[in-house]
């Protein structure tokens, strides 16, 4: 197959994912290494107020992050950790960690009777800048947690795919040679434009 074939492929997969948008998918086997690219996906494809979140498979715990601004004069998303009986006895160094290194952090009391405090990080920056930060954020909890950098994974967003999405998936379109395909693929897209 020639390398069009595989990026019509890719487009047709990215379609069928926002045509069914709102259900999550499972990513699963993933360890801490992986993270980095679901916090570039989140920032590089999703609307305001989706989040990602990592469910540890070997036992009880998860991490998530939301993508709380996204515009030109400001990116920001927020790693959120419960106090609750898997992370209890760490939370309190979680929260040294993120004051020792400057994070904006708010830990809220939960009228939850099972989750004691939530522990809210806010990161802002270049998209650049907040890929990195909270990877090494999260990498960082996992080894607190005392979780094995092993570990297995499951991921899964939930919100809506943005614009932007849409846009680049129309860019990567333009490049492809014409064909019957490519105008429907580029008909669909700008329907989809004209929606949101």
């Amino acid at each position: 197959m020639s390398w069009y074939y595989w990026i019509i492929l890719l487009i047709v997969a990215v379609i069928f994912v926002r045509w069914y948008g709102p259900r999550p998918y499972y990513h699963k086997n993933k360890t801490v290494t992986d993270f980095k690219s679901f916090i570039a996906s989140l920032l590089s494809q999703f609307t305001e107020g989706t989040f990602i979140v990592f469910e540890r498979k070997s036992g009880d715990g998860f991490l998530q992050v939301v993508l709380n601004t996204y515009s030109e004069s400001k990116i920001e998303v927020e790693f959120g950790l419960p106090e609750i009986s898997w992370s209890e006895e760490y939370f309190h160094k979680v929260i040294d960690y993120v004051q020792q290194n400057n994070f904006e952090i708010i830990v809220e009391a939960d009228s939850g009777q099972e989750v004691k405090r939530f522990l809210r990080v806010f990161i802002s920056g270049s998209e650049e800048e907040i890929i990195s930060n909270t990877y090494k954020l999260m990498f960082e909890v996992v080894k607190i947690l005392q979780w094995n950098e092993t570990d297995k994974y499951v991921i899964h967003y939930e919100g809506q795919l943005d614009r932007r999405a849409v846009e680049n998936t129309l860019k990567g379109l333009n490049k492809l040679p014409d064909s019957f395909i490519k105008q429907k693929l580029v008909k669909f897209n700008i329907n989809i434009l004209k929606e949101k």
